[in-house]
């Protein structure tokens, strides 16, 4: 009977371990997102005046591990995703780096 038990645990484990990878799956998506519709028509108007927005789209071949996405996620009604800072780490030129941008606005 034991056995049973811990296959019936290890499942219910690895259930509840999918919903929670999915849930962040989900909340990353959002919060890579941005500031949604209204960010994303602000983003083209600065990239036709020639600015870059601080979360480009990833380019194939591009490492960088974001390590401050989740920053901040609950707080500013939502309105700030990772508190307007994409902090992350790669290499530039093969050198290892630590890459902050921050937008302000």
């Amino acid at each position: 009977m034991p056995e049973d038990s811990s296959a019936a645990q290890a499942v219910a484990r690895t259930a509840h371990m999918r919903h929670l990878v999915d849930t962040l799956r989900h909340l990353e998506a959002k919060l890579r997102e941005g500031g949604g519709a209204s960010a994303s028509r602000s983003s083209t108007r600065r990239q036709a005046d020639g600015t870059r927005t601080r979360r480009p789209p990833s380019r194939s071949g591009a490492r960088l591990l974001e390590i401050g996405l989740l920053v901040a996620y609950d707080q500013y009604d939502g309105q700030a995703p990772a508190a307007g800072v994409v902090t992350g780490i790669g290499r530039i030129e093969g050198r290892p780096a630590v890459i902050v941008a921050n937008d302000a606005t």
